[in-house]
């Protein structure tokens, strides 16, 4: 698991999102990733259901096995039993949209494979711990087509707290026409927002028990990067990481750049070291 175990009322709350939307004839619609725990949408055969994957070229079995999927909410108890399933993973997210779950499943499948410097990569947008980046990167037009007439965006976030992406529809300003081909900064954005994530996952190979208290050592391998001064290859930043995690583990006080000045000068970052 790579978040926080969800609240104990995380269902509760997803029940009162569900209470308010088809007042203004919105619907209320899961978005679950499919990836992290392997043909999930399988539990919700009796639900209303839509793979996203299954809209783009190249469809199988195993493609529908991780696909993010789409599900029309409701506050029956068997949906609820099956979401537990969820639990712990960064795959939660709730939309509330006045589109049919065709049309939400098949804008949002538009947007899994993107652009940047002729190259093409899933987006990963229903993974949310990158959700936030990925709307932070957007242009406007972009966030509109993104969007679309989606009013909110819910997710369960690292914290396993519901946090609240969008209170209203996105518009575009920028008039530009709406493209999802990413710039060379934007795809740079992308892929440093995942360092932290695949730090904590090698960390957590070596033995940490990285699960036991994922925000607390998310929260500090963000710090350690914060003070990075210059550049270094990842297997460095893994070590610069872990020794600042016992730092902050041993003295309860916060890092500083003399801790990083310290290390490097140690020769810590030499790939020779003995």
């Amino acid at each position: 698991m790579f978040i926080s175990k969800f609240r104990t009322d995380w269902v509760t709350e997803l029940e009162n999102y569900s209470a308010s939307p088809e007042e203004n004839d919105n619907y209320l619609y899961m978005l679950l990733e499919g990836a992290f725990v392997q043909s999930l949408h399988k539990q919700f055969l009796f639900a209303e259901t839509d793979l996203l994957f299954r809209y783009l070229p190249g469809f199988d079995d195993q493609a529908a096995s991780v696909s993010p999927f789409v599900i029309r909410y409701d506050s029956r108890d068997a949906l609820n039993r099956a979401l537990v399933a969820c639990d712990g993973w960064p795959m939660v997210a709730a939309i509330e949209t006045p589109e049919n779950l065709p049309e939400v499943a098949l804008r949002l499948a538009e947007c899994c494979i993107v652009e940047a410097d002729g190259q093409r990569f899933n987006l990963r947008f229903s993974d949310t711990r990158r959700i936030e980046r990925v709307i932070a990167v957007l242009s406007s037009s972009q966030r509109s087509l993104f969007f679309g007439p989606a009013s909110k965006w819910y997710f369960v976030g690292r914290d396993g707290e519901w946090n609240s992406l969008c209170a209203k529809q996105w518009e575009t300003s920028d008039n530009k026409p709406p493209s999802l081909v990413f710039s060379t900064e934007q795809y740079g954005e992308l892929i440093e927002d995942s360092l932290v994530d695949e730090i904590l996952s090698v960390l957590e190979n070596t033995g940490l028990q990285i699960t036991a208290n994922t925000l607390y050592y998310y929260r500090l391998v963000t710090d350690a990067l914060s003070i990075v001064e210059g550049d270094l290859e990842f297997s460095n930043l893994v070590r610069w990481a872990h020794h600042a995690i016992i730092i902050q583990s041993d003295s309860q006080r916060a890092l500083d750049v003399t801790d990083f000045a310290y290390w490097r000068n140690q020769g810590n970052d030499r790939e020779d070291r003995a």
